[in-house]
């Protein structure tokens, strides 16, 4: 019976650190761009979504051409979002390879903080 008994304790125990040590953080953010090949006419919008992720403060910019809209912070209040965090438009009006880049924090439900860098697109334009 002693045996037993210190077998489920040890099971109960090892359950409890197992769901106590996985940690559920999928906070993630994404760019993209309507188009990465435009003229000197055209505008490319750029979308950022964000996936499980409760808040956000996030910022674009661009190493030349025009770019609206770049930033937006929020908080879903509690609750985790699959959405568009943040739309912005990019025009140029010299041909040229472009480089749209998104910074920025994010957190999931548990409100760890991950910073954003090095995510980005490129854009091509032509006269």
């Amino acid at each position: 019976m002693k045996k037993t008994f210190k077998i489920i304790i040890g099971f109960i125990i090892g359950i409890g650190i197992i769901f106590l040590s996985k940690e559920v953080y999928g906070a993630s953010a994404t760019i993209t761009s309507s188009s990465n090949n435009i003229t000197t006419e055209q505008t490319a919008t750029i979308t950022v979504n964000v996936q499980q992720t409760e808040t956000w403060h996030l910022m674009l910019s661009s190493n030349g051409g025009e770019l609206t809209g770049q930033t937006n912070e929020a908080d879903a209040y509690g609750e985790e979002k699959n959405a568009t965090a943040l739309t912005a438009y990019f025009k140029a009006t010299s041909p040229g390879t472009y480089t749209i880049s998104l910074s920025g924090q994010i957190a999931g439900s548990d409100l760890k903080t991950e910073n954003i860098s090095g995510v980005s697109t490129i854009i091509t334009v032509t006269s």
